[in-house]
């Protein structure tokens, strides 16, 4: 993925997850805003991207996060496992994390099958693929759409960033301080 300093996202990779039709620039890049049947003039401003190995999220101005690509095992946060319009477990067009509610995001991170946020109040979400325990919600099985990640370690910290490797999941807080694993939530490291 690349984003101008335009806001424009421009994607590219497997031809297998990518059903729709879309505007292709040389080299197989299409512009996410043409893809998703966007209108340029009132398309989200995004301002960061992460990318997954199958899916990839969005995160705009407006604190929104809109997620596109495998579905496999929830990580786009639509509440359940696949397509919208079938069994095909692909969102071809990226669609808006509606179960996050009011919730206004400031970072965003997709790992293998997972999907990470972080809101502006320091709480963080998450949902998607969880058979290591990624998540840091004390269980190992999927979550179709954003969870609260609960743990005393993260009772008192204000969580700035995330960033999401294939099976696991790190929580960085306001003070710089602690390094905040997720996958047991149990593990920190102070620096």
């Amino acid at each position: 993925m690349v984003l101008t300093n335009d806001q424009e996202l421009f994607c590219w990779g497997s031809e297998d997850l990518n059903s729709q039709e879309a505007d292709l620039l040389p080299g197989g890049a299409a512009c996410l805003h043409a893809a998703a049947g966007w209108d340029h003039d009132i398309a989200p401003r995004v301002l960061r991207v992460a990318a997954g190995e199958l899916h990839s999220a969005a995160l705009t101005d407006a604190g929104e996060v809109w997620t596109w690509g495998s579905n496999s095992d929830g990580q786009i946060g639509s509440g359940h496992v696949g397509g919208i319009c079938g069994p095909t477990p692909v969102m071809a067009a990226p669609v808006e994390v509606t179960a996050l509610g009011a919730v206004r995001c400031i970072g965003v991170s997709a790992g293998l099958g997972h999907t990470v946020v972080v809101s502006d109040s320091g709480a963080v979400y998450a949902w998607g693929w969880n058979q290591d325990g990624q998540l840091g919600l004390g269980h190992d099985y999927s979550e179709e759409q954003p969870q609260l990640v609960e743990s005393p370690l993260l009772d008192e910290a204000h969580v700035v960033k995330v960033c999401c490797g294939a099976r696991h999941t790190l929580a960085l807080t306001a003070d710089a301080r602690t390094l905040q694993t997720l996958e047991t939530a149990a593990v920190g490291v102070s620096i």
